[in-house]
């Protein structure tokens, strides 16, 4: 059988470090302190065991929730949970977007992409943990996975978000932006309350998705910054950091267009002048295909946590980038005769 990334993940979740992982010299997995405090999986069961029962603890917790019994029972502060740090963002001015046609892809380029794809995998693992617990699929409780999340889970979770935030998992640095800024957030980890002063660190969390090439990133960085929700300063600098990120949304957001219309008209070459039993086997081999790549990556790949919502299109945040640089050429002018006067 192959689980692919959750497979993994709940290997890595249900595993304790032992003398033949030391004496091995195998690389500890980064627990929470109240997982490393619970004890691994019981006594024969097995990792397929565990799958299966994480898949029917889901259903258990969508039909609590329609019983009206879910919910954010408890609440947890981000700033006291145990085990975790978020020193690591704290200057959002410094990290500059990086979109994907500004990379100019060689095969060198190509190369270390596979190879970052790889590094991931322990990110992903975090991730897919993330999402289990907050599926209900996976607890630290004495009962059986399904129902709400306790204060272990939910600090366990964020634990492992901060974790894939840290190796760079685009996804993971939304999700924690998204639980740093106070904004809600009630499909993923509600239980969780931001505060106001972590908006530095949400904008720094975004801005280091954006130099990972998150299109969502860069308008919802730029959307801040120029509405005025957070206390950016409204300086200078501070707007031309906003009119880079539209620039590069812009960018990438018509780059990623390309693709789609591109995949869209091979597709459709494809189908082209084919038997009707010959679409039928594509579309099994495309229905393999969709398994396999879930089976690579964790269950919120591609997911960015209501941030896409931030009003921009391309040729709007190519318009406002404009005007920005242009009140700043006009004060530049300004200023230089005004010099020249005196």
């Amino acid at each position: 059988l192959n689980f692919g990334i959750r497979g993994f993940a709940l290997f890595l979740w249900s595993h304790r470090r032992n003398d033949i992982d030391r004496l091995l010299g195998l690389p500890a997995f980064a627990l929470s302190p109240h997982e490393e405090a619970h004890f691994g999986l019981p006594s024969g069961m097995t990792i397929s065991s565990l799958h299966t029962m994480a898949k029917t603890a889901r259903k258990t917790r969508e039909k609590t929730k329609d019983g009206g019994q879910g919910g954010k029972e408890i609440q947890v502060e981000l700033t006291a949970i145990p085990g975790i740090s978020l020193s690591d963002w704290c200057d959002w001015k410094t990290a500059f977007p990086r979109t994907s046609a500004s990379r100019g892809l060689t095969n060198m380029d190509k190369t270390r992409l596979k190879a970052l794809q790889l590094e991931l995998v322990e990110a992903e693992c975090h991730m897919q943990i993330v999402a289990m617990y907050n599926e209900g699929r996976i607890t630290l409780r004495e009962d059986q996975p399904g129902g709400s999340p306790d204060r272990r889970d939910v600090e366990s979770a964020v634990f492992h978000l901060v974790e894939a935030a840290r190796q760079d998992l685009p996804e993971a640095l939304l999700a924690l932006a998204r639980l740093a800024s106070g904004r809600p957030h009630e499909d993923f980890l509600p239980q969780v309350l931001g505060a106001p002063e972590l908006l530095p660190t949400c904008l720094a969390l975004l801005a280091h998705a954006a130099s990972l090439q998150s299109a969502a990133a860069m308008g919802a960085l730029a959307g801040l910054v120029l509405d005025g929700d957070v206390d950016s300063g409204g300086g200078s600098e501070e707007l031309r950091v906003a009119s880079l990120q539209l620039e590069a949304y812009a960018e990438e957001s018509l780059e990623a267009m390309k693709k789609k219309s591109e995949r869209l008209e091979a597709k459709a070459q494809r189908t082209i002048g084919t038997e009707e039993d010959e679409e039928d086997e594509d579309e099994d081999d495309d229905d393999e295909d969709e398994e396999d790549l879930e089976n690579e990556h964790h269950c919120l790949r591609g997911h960015t946590f209501g941030w896409e919502d931030h009003g921009w299109t391309p040729h709007t945040a190519l318009i406002r980038a404009a005007d920005i640089w242009g009140a700043e050429i006009l004060s530049q002018e300004e200023g230089s005769q005004a010099r020249a006067a005196s």
